[in-house]
């Protein structure tokens, strides 16, 4: 199943609805695709991403930032915003 990221929440998360039920999508942006699959165990249910195709263009006001990837990833914890330019980060926050 695949539905496109609609927005950006106020973690910086892509976000899309599904069945009314809203899921975050670390790194994705809206226009991106994300492919997906909901895996149920009883009556819980795991929103489990299976891949992101990223869109062409970013969304118009939305700048990427070139920097590919940090030493500090996975350490640190400000790795949710790394694929967008600082400044764009400081205006959002």
């Amino acid at each position: 199943m695949a539905l496109p990221v609609q927005r950006l929440n106020e973690k910086l998360e892509g976000e899309m609805e599904f069945k009314r039920k809203k899921y975050s999508v670390p790194f994705a942006l809206p226009g991106d695709l994300v492919q997906f699959r909901i895996l149920r165990k009883g009556r819980k249910s795991k929103f489990q991403v299976v891949h992101i195709e990223k869109a062409e263009n970013p969304p118009e006001g939305i700048q990427l930032s070139a920097q590919s990837g940090c030493q500090h990833a996975g350490i640190c914890g400000g790795c949710r915003a790394r694929h967008l330019e600082y400044d764009f980060q400081w205006k959002w926050k």
